[in-house]
């Protein structure tokens, strides 16, 4: 039979570990802190290494750019240079016939005795703001329509001047030319509701009002029109009101045709009725069904 060591009967566990003492953790605790110093740097070193590979390319890039910029102002500088003489001879062309254009304007205006401004002289436009401001509304409603039809005239002056100074790069002018449109504009709103106003007060002693109703209408010129409808008669059979110059017709209910109301349709190149809004707000509601497009009734 084979020998067998006999087995430890003092106990059935294998031998506990030796305990480390406080010498030996302390050294692997000093050992773990010098490898973390040395990691750190690694680290430092690594990423400053990276700053300056960094900061060679962006300089070198720098470099290229300033390179390729002077390369681009010499070869734009000797295209100028070489193209002078047919800049300075366009150039004059320019004026020449800039000056052409202002005398030809000039002589039409001169040959057609318009009353309206120079849409180029900001004074002169000015003055014509306060005369047409400053005269008296008048019950003839046509004479009304008359100045409303030159203010439309003026206004499309105006912008075109604008455009022209535009192009021209001459921003001033356009900026001030702009802002006369705008002056203009609530002009036209103002005269346009005073000149109603005495029509309206003077419609029973007009020569028409004991025949019917009375109606007044201007031609669209320049994109503007308006029409003005006063109930005289007050009669049930009373439908429809329109104004063919203007493309318009509307209906009438007959508790309007019933009472005393007028009605005035604009054809504008300026919304005088939405309420204004900005892209933050929400838009105004749409009018109700029932009323005219382009309209104003009261």
């Amino acid at each position: 039979k084979a020998w067998r060591r006999p087995a430890d009967s003092s106990s059935g566990m294998a031998p506990k570990a030796k305990k480390p003492s406080k010498a030996e953790l302390a050294a692997e605790a000093e050992r773990l802190a010098e490898a973390q110093l040395i990691a750190d740097g690694i680290e430092v070193r690594r990423q400053e290494e990276l700053r300056i590979q960094r900061e060679a390319e962006a300089a070198a890039q720098a470099e290229r750019l300033r390179v390729l910029e002077e390369e681009h102002l010499a070869r734009v500088a000797a295209e100028d240079e070489t193209q002078l003489p047919s800049y300075a001879t366009a150039a004059a062309e320019l004026r020449k016939e800039r000056a052409a254009f202002d005398a030809d304007k000039l002589w039409r205006r001169y040959m057609t005795e318009t009353v309206l401004p120079d849409p180029a002289d900001q004074p002169d436009v000015h003055s014509f703001f306060y005369a047409w401001e400053a005269r008296p509304s008048s019950a003839d409603f046509d004479e009304t329509l008359d100045g409303l039809r030159d203010a439309a005239a003026l206004r499309a002056e105006l912008l075109a001047e604008s455009r022209l100074a535009m192009e021209q790069g001459d921003l001033v002018k356009a900026s001030w030319q702009r802002s006369l449109v705008g002056e203009l504009d609530a002009l036209v709103a103002s005269k346009l509701d005073a000149g109603t106003a005495a029509f309206l007060s003077a419609a029973q002693t007009l020569p028409d009002a004991g025949t019917g109703d009375v109606s007044r209408e201007g031609a669209r010129d320049s994109a503007f029109g308006v029409g003005l409808w006063l109930n005289l008669t007050k009669n049930p059979r009373t439908k429809t009101v329109s104004f063919p110059s203007l493309g318009f017709s509307t209906e009438i209910p007959k508790t309007l045709a019933l009472g005393s109301i007028a009605l005035r349709a604009v054809h504008s190149y300026v919304d005088t009725f939405t309420v204004p809004f900005t892209p933050t707000e929400s838009p105004p509601p749409l009018p109700p069904s029932d009323q005219s497009e382009g309209g104003e009734g009261g």
